[in-house]
């Protein structure tokens, strides 16, 4: 009888001390679990090019954390931005994506403080755009003919400009005035004439 009892009492402090365990783990994993809440991540589109600016925004975080945006895929882990959370646990934020990233197929994560992700989105990157080609004829005109030593950027300088001489306008100009002068002395020659006329 004493036998009986004391392997009845050694197996109910078996079963109290795996209650006790699983209880502690069960705390655990639930504390673990209300630590962050699961967020939502929407873009506009899922699709953009590296060097494009990037407005995300997040719903549904914990209210007044703080989450780390990095994009994972073929460039590896690439960190955009850590973002706090408002007091409804949500945030908007425009992010610059590295005109580096290689194009390819990437996961936007949302990851809690202590490194757990708690919200993804799959996104597509495409290759950054084109730098713009300087205009034709205007980025270097000094190699253009008649353009010589033309300065290509406004400056405080007077503009001189240099007026065709010809000949034949000097010269026609010159046979106009004699001319005038001619004719002007003739009339005052004539003028002077009538007078003396009505006193004879």
């Amino acid at each position: 009888m004493h036998t009986f009892r004391h392997g009845s009492s050694a197996r109910w402090m078996r079963i109290g001390a795996i209650a006790l365990i699983a209880l502690v783990l069960s705390v655990a994993v639930y504390g673990n679990a209300e630590a962050h809440d699961q967020g939502t991540l929407k873009l506009v589109s899922k699709t953009f090019r590296a060097g494009d600016s990037l407005v995300v925004l997040g719903t549904k975080f914990t209210p007044d954390d703080e989450v780390t945006l990095l994009l994972l895929g073929v460039s590896g882990r690439i960190t955009l931005a850590k973002v706090p959370t408002d007091t409804a646990g949500g945030f908007r934020r425009v992010l610059l994506v590295p005109a580096s990233v290689a194009p390819g197929q990437y996961r936007l994560l949302a990851e809690a403080i202590d490194g757990d992700v708690v919200a993804g989105l799959d996104v597509m990157v495409t290759a950054a755009a084109a730098p713009m080609a300087p205009m034709a004829g205007v980025a270097n005109m000094e190699g253009m003919p008649g353009h010589e030593g033309m300065a290509t950027d406004p400056t405080g300088e007077a503009l001189s400009i240099d007026r065709e001489r010809s000949t034949a306008v000097t010269a026609t100009a010159i046979l106009l005035i004699i001319a005038c002068a001619a004719a002007g002395a003739m009339f005052l020659r004539g003028s002077h004439a009538n007078p003396l006329e009505e006193q004879s």
